[in-house]
């Protein structure tokens, strides 16, 4: 069992499988977890372009119970300097924003139309908090997009 993450620098990318089952969901939380125990601070961009099966109510009710521990939303804190998820489509990037007019994650958040958004703004992040990125904003875009490819 793979990781869903990859790391690129500063940037950490999360590639939502085409099926996001159970199995990937428990994958992510473990994968995050890793992070979250670290001391580096990062920015992470959710892919999401590939989804064809998005998780099971149940699944996505054990994904929030997780995202609202308390422990995981201190070091979301105290790690994450935003996060960046791609959704090509527009009415679902309303609904994504909206969603965080009601709901205050514990970092900032942004719904991308592409990935160059999402590096343009996980790049604006780390800048804001003064963290060095090994990539410049179009080097960081053709890595990410390099491993789409393969």
């Amino acid at each position: 069992m793979g990781t869903v993450l990859e790391r690129h620098g500063p940037v950490v990318v999360m590639r939502c499988a085409r099926v996001m089952d159970a199995a990937f969901m428990e994958r992510a939380t473990r994968d995050f977890d890793a992070l979250l125990a670290g001391h580096d601070r990062f920015a992470v961009i959710v892919e999401t372009s590939q989804v064809e099966t998005y998780p099971s109510a149940a699944e996505r009710k054990s994904f929030a119970a997780w995202m609202n521990r308390p422990d995981v939303q201190a070091a979301q804190r105290r790690l994450n300097v935003g996060s960046s998820t791609i959704v090509r489509n527009a009415a679902m990037r309303g609904v994504m924003t909206a969603f965080y007019w009601i709901w205050t994650p514990p970092t900032p958040q942004h719904a991308a139309e592409d990935l160059a958004s999402s590096v343009r703004f996980c790049m604006e992040r780390l800048a804001a908090e003064g963290i060095p990125s090994p990539y410049d904003a179009a080097t960081l875009l053709r890595r990410i997009e390099s491993r789409s490819a393969a």
